[in-house]
């Protein structure tokens, strides 16, 4: 069963024809994707952007806080050095307190002498002054 030229002819010209259309569906289709692509690349640029400025906002953050816990650790020590001062300084409070106490011991000894020695000499005032009238 061959064909005739004619019907030859027209169906190269339907498969002409569906090539034809075949190739508008795919230029559709490209299009669609290039669209999408068109679309997603902007939408890309744009978290990138974002990404970008995050990041950045994110080391000048991690910049402050290491001077902030820099200048923390100069204020920390320096409490932890006013705390051994202070533990020091109390050392030497309950060391001179000590010596204080002991200091007013000898005192009042040192003024229970003198009351002595005061009633002594009364006394011996009294009986000096008693032999002479």
């Amino acid at each position: 069963m061959e064909l005739s030229d004619r019907e030859t002819l027209i169906k190269l010209e339907q498969q002409l024809q569906n090539l034809n259309d075949n190739h508008q569906n795919i230029k559709d289709a490209q299009k669609v994707i290039f669209e999408k692509i068109d679309k997603n690349s902007k939408e890309i640029f744009g978290l990138k952007s974002k990404l970008h400025t995050v990041v950045e906002t994110s080391a000048l953050r991690k910049e402050q806080l290491d001077t902030k816990v820099d200048e923390n650790a100069d204020d920390i020590n320096k409490v932890n050095s006013d705390i051994t001062k202070i533990k020091e300084d109390s050392e030497v409070r309950k060391t001179f307190e000590s010596e204080i106490k002991g200091s007013l011991k000898i005192l009042k000894w040192l003024i229970g002498l003198g009351m002595l020695a005061v009633a002594i000499l009364q006394l011996i005032a009294f009986i000096y002054f008693s032999k002479g009238s």
